[in-house]
């Protein structure tokens, strides 16, 4: 029972940690936009990864999740806005490579910062027979 509560937690946290790191990323792929007209070539992978970010957490917590469909609701709009300055047509934007690749570098490092900060679990029943000797 508490090799599945610490196995629970652990998914949590490589949740949490995975979810800091990719919006770290997004932070910084939002404060190289310099020009207007490149607002919408930074921010599509941006709202590709806060989509999924959004849709990770609303099974593990629901206020982060709702606080991250918020922004990604205001970066929908500013690339609304951004393509109709420069002509370019908006369109729904998915989970592209550049945001596959953010969120799959984010859990790579939530992984090895996970078994940095954690041990590994003995795994069968080297536990029980401990408690009969």
């Amino acid at each position: 029972m508490y090799a599945n509560e610490v196995a629970e937690i652990r998914k949590i946290i490589r949740q949490l940690m995975s979810t800091r790191i990719a919006l770290e990323q997004v932070v910084l792929r939002m404060e190289t936009i310099e020009e207007l007209g490149d607002v919408y070539a930074e921010l599509a992978p941006v709202v590709g990864v806060v989509n999924e970010l959004k849709t990770m957490m609303k099974g593990v917590m629901p206020e982060i999740s709702m606080e991250l469909a918020e922004v990604g609701e205001g970066l929908n709009e500013v690339i609304t806005e951004s393509g109709g300055m420069t002509g370019n047509a908006f369109t729904h934007i998915s989970t592209s490579p550049e945001a596959r690749r953010i969120l799959d570098e984010a859990a790579s490092v939530a992984e090895a910062q996970m078994r940095d900060k954690f041990p590994t679990l003995p795994v069968g029943n080297s536990v029980k027979s401990q408690d009969h000797a």
